[in-house]
């Protein structure tokens, strides 16, 4: 091998534009815990009752109500569309089942109808590639009969509306669900036995959008209640509730090499929230380990870490707005009291930062739109049997943080073509000295494509990304890298 030439210089700049901007807006109705999902340009909300849209570019707010009321609904973003799915309404003890899709459209600004095949609670939805896919649930054929378990996939084209079906391997509910790459993956969730006991499952089903097959293979572990992140090409489910309790397996999805992997949780955790920024999945929340503590997985070493956050709170939202962690509101442990503290950690300078919502609370609901982070309703005082909920949404901009960096480096170059693609990004490094790597951010700080370079030209495809802006950084182990700004349209 050739001997390495060690003459680069290194200009590291962060710059931060402006100042950092509360507004205090409202929904229409209050509400705690409420669905939330964004597209390019609004945060959606709902309680399952009505919506609340509010256009980050515009600054207006518009409500109305869903098609029909009903709770346990489903919600899944896709390019500039919401999908709210399925659900159940009525008395508790004999509950009735809606096929109804409410989508959203930010676009044209309005709301469709679409119906599953089926009437029922979805057991797990996703999407990529233009096709929409809710999977298995909980439901009944007519309004005097059982409570049924499907293995029913409806399949929804994103442009057309038409709709196809198909089926999982295994009826269950509550099933983790990933996409990356041109696959999305049904994971775990948990099942009824004969005496309608919930037992859970380590089916997996991989449903390739570009063929249209299905198949199944097995996690490590059965449960359910499993959190998942994508980063790039892996989508990872990490932790849950097994037969014996929480458990540590973490199932890692290669959608690239259709291979799997796994590692395992430092903590035994279930029903986590997680967040991705750049090569890093975050987990906190949920059930196990020390509240205020948040397990951070490199997923280029499979390595963790763990972040404390200052202050010990539960019921936080977690959400990430310009390539940093918000955790906002919640419970303040041990004393039980509400908090507005909304707790920042930023990963280049590995420091932690506050910001307060405009009032004390806990089940936040929160969505990032560009640059604007949004935290709707949650409840302000605890009251049996009903608590008081809020219609406050908090909405912040953060500064606008430029990180500009030049690496000069004779013997680390690369060339990337065509920019701007619609199609695929080839990758030309004369000389391969270690191992190397490429990763496609987008402007948020989320990475969307992530890929091992092993020879002097790699393609990396990007059919599946939304049009915009986008940081290709490729780096080797020895921390040289260079970063070039890319335009997929």
């Amino acid at each position: 091998m050739k001997k390495r030439l060690l003459l680069f210089s290194v200009m590291l700049m962060i710059i931060s534009l402006g100042k950092a901007q509360w507004v205090i807006d409202s929904t229409n109705t209050a509400a705690v815990n409420m669905y939330a999902a964004s597209t390019s340009t609004c945060a959606v909300f709902s309680n399952g009752t009505e919506w609340n849209v509010f256009n980050a570019v515009t600054g207006v707010h518009t409500y109305g109500n869903l098609t029909i009321a009903r709770t346990l609904i489903d919600v899944v973003s896709y390019g500039d569309k919401v999908y709210f799915a399925g659900g159940k309404y009525g008395y508790f003890a004999d509950p009735q089942y809606t096929k109804t899709v409410n989508v959203y459209n930010s676009t044209t600004n309005t709301w469709s109808t679409l119906n599953l095949s089926t009437a029922r609670e979805i057991g797990g939805a996703g999407a990529i590639g233009n096709k929409v896919v809710f999977a298995g649930g909980t439901g009944r054929t007519d309004i005097a009969g059982p409570v049924n378990m499907y293995k029913k996939v409806d399949i929804f084209d994103a442009v057309t509306g038409a709709r196809t079906t198909a089926n999982l391997s295994k009826a269950r509910s509550n099933i983790a669900v990933g996409a990356a790459g041109n696959k999305i993956v049904f994971a775990g969730g948990w099942y009824w036995d004969m005496s309608y006991n919930i037992v859970p499952s380590n089916n997996a089903d991989i449903y390739d959008v570009t063929t249209g097959i299905w198949t199944k293979t097995t996690l490590s572990k059965k449960r359910e209640n499993i959190a998942v992140a994508v980063v790039g090409d892996l989508i990872v489910f990490a932790g849950g509730t097994g037969n014996m309790g929480d458990v540590t397996n973490v199932d890692i999805y290669n959608a690239t090499t259709n291979s799997w992997s796994v590692v395992y949780m430092p903590i035994a955790k279930s029903a986590m929230r997680s967040v991705v920024i750049g090569n890093n999945a975050y987990f906190g929340g949920g059930l196990g380990g020390n509240a205020n503590d948040i397990y951070v997985l490199n997923t280029l070493t499979n390595t963790w870490s763990t972040i404390t956050m200052p202050t010990n709170v539960t019921g936080f939202s977690l959400s990430v707005i310009n390539g940093k962690l918000y955790a906002a509101g919640g419970s303040s442990v041990p004393a039980g009291t509400y908090t507005d503290l909304v707790q920042i950690y930023d990963p280049t300078l590995n420091s932690w930062s506050t910001q307060n919502l405009s009032i004390a609370r806990t089940g936040v609901a929160a969505t990032t739109v560009g640059s604007k982070g949004f935290f709707a309703g949650g409840t302000i005082a605890y009251g049996y049997p009903t608590p008081t909920n809020t219609k406050r949404v908090d909405i912040f901009t953060a500064p606008l943080r430029l990180i500009a960096e030049e690496i000069i480096n004779p013997v680390f170059e690369a060339i990337v073509y065509p920019n701007p693609s619609s199609v695929v990004l080839n990758i030309e490094i004369p000389t391969i000295y270690a191992a190397t790597y490429a990763t496609l951010y987008d402007l948020n700080g989320r990475a969307v494509k992530m890929m091992n370079i092993a020879n002097n030209t790699t393609s990396m495809q990007v059919t599946d990304l939304v049009p915009g802006n986008y940081l290709l950084i490729i780096h080797d182990e020895t921390g040289n890298r260079i970063v070039k700004k890319v335009m997929i349209d």
